[in-house]
């Protein structure tokens, strides 16, 4: 599988801290792509790498989406890291491609794409309010921010086990 699309972004975006993917998200063929408006198109590819910027810091996405194969190979062999290096690295990345992704200018955009960009906005926006706290379970994109990192049925301690055992 090639570049990661938007779908397969948002569905990571949403996704990626609950560990109940979707699938059958495909991309779309060349000739499709190759309609889209340039303002389309570049902000798909901005959206694009910034899935691929997630699926780096949270592996067990590609794992999880099946799409750990080809250059995306050496993720199937990889945990999160929920050190707190591994916490800045995430909080800086977001704060990162949130500023990026802020930056685009929606009005001319398909509504499909400006959805897109709105969610990924949306996701961002919570996760690095989430992040800026120095405490918690913040996820991206995900339902369970939580203000305690190990609650009785939150947290990596179940996570983990679950993604090994699923996956």
């Amino acid at each position: 599988m090639g570049e990661i699309n938007r779908r397969e972004a948002l569905a990571l975006l949403t996704s990626v801290a609950a560990w109940s993917f979707t699938y059958g998200c495909t991309r779309p063929s060349s000739s499709a792509s190759s309609a889209l408006p340039r303002a389309d198109a570049d902000a798909l590819a901005l959206l694009d790498e910034i899935a691929d910027n997630q699926l780096r810091l949270f592996p067990e996405g590609a794992t999880s989406l099946g799409i750990d194969t080809g250059r995306r190979a050496a993720l199937r062999s990889q945990l999160t890291d929920r050190s707190a290096e591994g916490q800045a690295r995430i909080a800086r990345q977001v704060r990162d491609d949130l500023q990026r992704v802020m930056a685009i200018e929606t009005a001319p955009l398909l509504y499909a794409t400006r959805t897109s960009v709105d969610v990924v906005r949306s996701a961002f926006t919570l996760a690095s309010d989430g992040l800026a706290l120095p405490y918690g379970d913040i996820t991206v994109g995900g339902w369970r921010n939580t203000p305690y990192v190990v609650v009785q049925n939150v947290g990596a301690y179940l996570d983990i086990p679950r993604f090994l055992d699923s996956d």
